[in-house]
């Protein structure tokens, strides 16, 4: 047995579903069970650093407070 996963939102997905049932209805030994309709989107995970900077920035920890533009400008660069 064979299990393939088949994104049917897509134009590819459509075409190779479409292609597997025509052949499957001309070829013993081919069955769809069950079509998938919901596709598991990968989440990204934050690496460590990225993690550690969120939850510092959450906490209000490494925030400069500036008044104008200028003000950010200045510190930026001092």
């Amino acid at each position: 047995m064979v299990t393939i996963k088949i994104d049917e939102r897509t134009k590819a997905g459509k075409v190779l579903l479409h292609l597997i049932e025509l052949y499957s209805e001309s070829q013993k030994g081919i069955e769809i069970v069950e079509p998938v309709t919901k596709v598991k989107q990968n989440k990204k995970i934050p690496n460590t650093q990225t993690r550690k900077t969120i939850e510092e920035t959450d906490k209000g920890i490494g925030l400069t407070k500036t008044k104008s533009h200028e003000d950010l400008m200045e510190k930026l660069f001092s």
